[in-house]
């Protein structure tokens, strides 16, 4: 009887929380759909939109995953809208609720992210915005390898550019922290990191 009355509470408690993030994924759908734009049409909207997100605009999350989700439905093959699709649910998973729905936002976070990957793998953006958003999600998903290769691919494009611009250069330095950090002997990093630095110097 003793043993009972815990397992019934810690159910209870568990039960609990799931309703809470349930609700709070409603209420979280309601002012997004409020706050939609009816002129969120393309994919430089539906960026704008996004990166309103990641900056901290909570209001701008929901209508952001709208928006680009439509775009795929529209095109399913592009890769931009893909990418930042995935990018959109971890902001998602980084803004929400303990709960079931975090899992699910990981979930369809990594599916576009791959998605993209396999549309555009030679394409700079997409590669950017997968190891930025990997590097970010908990370890416990095992996306760490997937970013470091990212990063990787994207300190040989880099180093392929002859005259690189100056914000292409100054999005690489997190890149090469990331990876003097996580893979200091799978390169040489300092070569790249030295290219940037004398990019942004020369264009100051």
């Amino acid at each position: 009887m003793t043993t009972a009355r815990p397992i019934r509470f810690a159910l209870c408690a568990v039960l609990i929380l799931v309703l809470l993030d349930l609700a709070a994924g409603f209420v979280w759908l309601g002012m997004g759909r409020a706050a939609a734009p009816q002129d969120a049409q393309s994919l430089k909207d539906a960026l704008e939109l996004h990166h309103d997100a990641r900056d901290g605009d909570r209001s701008a999350l929901r209508p952001a995953i709208m928006a680009l989700r439509r775009l795929r439905r529209e095109d399913p093959w592009d890769a931009e809208a893909a990418v930042y699709l995935g990018s959109a649910y971890a902001i998602a998973f980084h803004d929400g609720w303990f709960g079931p729905s975090r899992i699910v936002d990981v979930a369809r976070s990594v599916h576009n992210l791959n998605a993209a990957l396999e549309f555009a793998p030679d394409n700079y953006e997409v590669r950017m915005v997968r190891a930025s958003v990997q590097s970010s999600l908990p370890r416990i998903f095992g996306r760490r390898g997937a970013a470091i290769k990212d990063a990787i691919v994207l300190d040989q494009m880099f180093r392929r550019i002859e005259d690189p611009p100056p914000a292409i250069a100054s999005r690489m330095l997190p890149i090469y922290d990331f990876l003097a950090k996580t893979a200091p002997d799978k390169g040489g990093w300092s070569e790249g990191r030295r290219k940037a630095n004398e990019t942004l110097k020369d264009a100051s």
